[in-house]
Parts: C-alpha cells; structure tokens; sequence
C-alpha cells in the first residue's frame, strides 16, 4: 500500500523521492501515439496529487519523474522500427508536449520543485542520435521553454551512461541538472574493491567531461541489480544470459524465481560512490 511504501522509505531516512507515473507508447507507424491508459498503470490526476501530499506529510522531498514506455514489447524496439520522418516528428513532440504539460502543471500547483522532462528511455530522441532531424535542438529547446511558461521549479534531464551516450545536447544550457544512470561493467568478477573504485572513476571520466563543462549539478542513480554478474554489467539468469534492470524490477515473474545476490550489487554501488565523492571532493 502506499502508506507501507511510504513508511519503508522514511526507515530508510530517504530525503527526496522521484514519482514516476507512466504513460505509454502505442503505436509507433505511421505517426506514434503517446497514450494516458489508467486502466493500466497510469495513475490518475488526483491520485499522483495525493502521493505528493503522502510524502511531504512523511518529511520527505517530492519529485515527479514522468515517464514513457512501450505498451507490448521493448521501447527500444517501437523506436528501432519507427518510421521517424517529419511528420512522425512533428506528432510525436506535440503529444510528448502534451504529456510533459500534464504534470508540469501539477508540480506548479503542488510546490514540486523538480520536474524530469526526459527520461533515459527518451535517448533516442536526443541530438546527435541515428534517425533525429536536423532540427531537433530547436524542437527541444523550444519545448523547454514552454515548459517554462508553466512550471517555475527545476528542470532535469536524466540520461544513461552508456556506449551510446551522445554528445552533450546544445539546449542542456537551458536545464537546470542532469541525472546520469548507470549499470556499466565496474569488474571482470575478480577485481578488488579498489580495482572497481579505478573502473568506476574511469567510466565517470570518459562520460561526463562534456556535461561537468556546463557546470551543471550532476547526480548519479546508479541501477545495479541484486544478481550476479551485475557489478560486471551483465546481471545474469540461470543460463548466464544479460538480463535488463527492467526485466527484473521487483515483483515480475522473472524475479520471483531468481536468488539475489546482494554482494554483487553492494560492491557495484560502494565503488561508484566513492568515485564519484573523490571526484565531488575536486570540483
């Protein structure tokens, strides 16, 4: 329940929670749909207004984090296959308007003070990938600041650390943090804890140069499964095949019949952290 939920998270003396209520991703040809289905999982109006309340009554510091997933199969795949010309462009920014302008709203009217406008999943959108027009700095840059017009607190970007991370966009001048999630390999399964710090330190560096010129906060939300083989980047099932963070999410069936292994994410995690202090300590 939400009232357990929330109790677990003040136990855990946790300062600031990001709500994530999802929208999803319909069809994606000839123009894609962004679609609001409560009858799913999306959660309604009133009903993210009164977690927000929920929390701020338990001391503990709101954040919305609004988000977009593929409705059947994987979000990677509905982008991979989208046609993604101009006019598919075009739809797509008006309905993600659309969506964002929703809780823009409601974190205006209920004193939220950070508000996610770009997701990892969203990558794929994001200048200097494969498919996106030449325009699409403009397009985002022009979204923010209709954001703005609505929403006076803070704007964040999330963004995955990973081989596929683009050169930091033009209009990120305009955002006020970025959110850098990681799950990259930090050990071959045999490195020592400081062998792993040096791994962590060096994925940090290679990374964020770009993003650490801006002089923007950065944080790090690391996402290491409880699994094996997850500090090494490759969180693994019973066959030793890659499993995605997603995947294994608590309560899906594949995490109801795997055995955790907490040491793995805990040696991912503790190395990550004292990296990115050092690197804090410098700055």
């Amino acid at each position: 329940t939400e009232d357990t939920t929330i109790a677990d998270l003040v136990a855990l003396r946790a300062g600031t929670v990001f709500l994530s209520p999802q929208w999803y991703l319909g069809a994606n040809a000839p123009l894609p749909e962004i679609r609001n289905l409560p009858e799913l999982s999306t959660p309604l109006y009133q009903d993210v207004i009164n977690q927000l309340a929920y929390l701020r009554a338990a001391g503990i510091r709101p954040a919305l984090s609004p988000t977009v997933g593929a409705l059947t199969g994987l979000t990677s795949d509905w982008w991979d296959t989208a046609p993604r010309d101009t006019a598919w462009w075009d739809a797509f920014f008006l309905q993600y308007a659309n969506f964002l302008f929703t809780y823009a709203d409601i974190a205006q009217q209920n004193g939220v003070e950070e508000l996610v406008i770009a997701r990892a999943d969203m990558l794929q959108a994001m200048p200097g990938l494969p498919g996106t027009p030449a325009d699409i700095e403009t397009r985002w840059r022009v979204l923010v600041r209709n954001i703005r017009l609505r929403y006076a607190g803070k704007l964040v970007v999330e963004f995955p650390l990973s081989d596929g991370f683009p050169g930091v966009p033009q209009f990120f001048d305009e955002i006020d943090e970025v959110l850098i999630r990681t799950s990259g390999p930090l050990t071959a399964g045999t490195n020592s804890p400081e062998d792993m710090k040096n791994a962590a330190g060096a994925l940090l560096d290679e990374k964020l140069a770009g993003l650490r010129a801006l002089g923007k906060p950065i944080f790090l939300a690391p996402a290491y499964a409880s699994l094996g083989g997850a500090d090494a980047g490759c969180p693994r099932d019973a066959m030793g095949s890659c499993l995605t963070v997603s995947s294994i999410l608590p309560g899906t069936t594949l995490a109801l019949g795997m055995a955790p292994d907490f040491d793995a994410q805990t040696r991912a995690y503790k190395a990550l952290l004292l990296a990115a202090a050092e690197r804090a300590a410098e700055h």
